[in-house]
This record gives C-alpha cells, structure tokens and sequence, in this order.
C-alpha cells in the first residue's frame, strides 16, 4: 500500500533538499496535560513542515482524525516554530490526500484530554 505513496505526484514534488523524517515522537503540552504522540511522516523545507498520516482505514472519515491533526499541527509548530504547518491524511487504500485546513479549538482538545484522562484513571481504579 505504501508503494502508491512513494510514487505519488506529492512525493515527487517534494525539493530535494527538504528534510523527510518518519516516526517523530514528541510531547505536547495542553492545559494541564502532556500528550505524547508520534508523527507518520515530518517534512521539513525551507519555509514549511508537513505532517503526513497514513491511514489503513477500510472506512474513509476524515473527522476522525481531526483531533489527531490538530494536536500534530501544535507539536510540528512547536518543533518548527517559525514555518507554515500543514497537516493530512493519506488514504493507503485509495493513495488520495486528504488536507486539514481547520483545526479543532483548544477547549475542544481540552475537553477530549480531560476525559481521556478520566477514562484511564477509571480503568486503573
């Protein structure tokens, strides 16, 4: 399936001199949360980074994984802080993009943490 990726026209426009880095940890801190996480594929160029998530889903819904993005979106800007961000989905079974333009609200991804957080401790007790 990721064959299609690597043959994609995106991938073949990318410059050369950009820097292509897969399974990028990072941890991000929301509220009173840190959320650790891992990102598919960072692209860095000299103005941008682009943040590549590669889905298997048998089922094609972009929202989601719009949360996913959104957190994406903060850490790659928190790892390249003075470039655009852009974040997607690559749909492995279709070999399509699918662009985030609009991320969720900061309340909205609190929210999520917050009963994240609450689930787990619920689970541990």
């Amino acid at each position: 399936m990721a064959s299609g990726f690597m043959r994609s026209a995106f991938w073949a426009s990318l410059p050369p001199s950009s820097q292509r880095r897969t399974e990028i940890a990072f941890l991000l801190a929301l509220g009173g949360f840190i959320i650790e996480g891992r990102i598919d594929l960072f692209i860095e160029t000299r103005d941008e980074v682009i943040v590549v998530d590669f889905k298997s889903d048998a089922e094609r819904d972009a929202s989601r994984h719009r949360a996913q993005l959104s957190l994406y979106r903060r850490a790659a800007a928190g790892l390249a802080p003075d470039k655009r961000v852009t974040v997607g989905l690559y749909w492995l079974r279709t070999g399509e993009f699918e662009w985030q333009d609009e991320d969720l609200p900061e309340t909205t991804l609190l929210d999520l943490a917050r009963r994240a957080s609450e689930a787990l401790d619920n689970a541990g007790a």
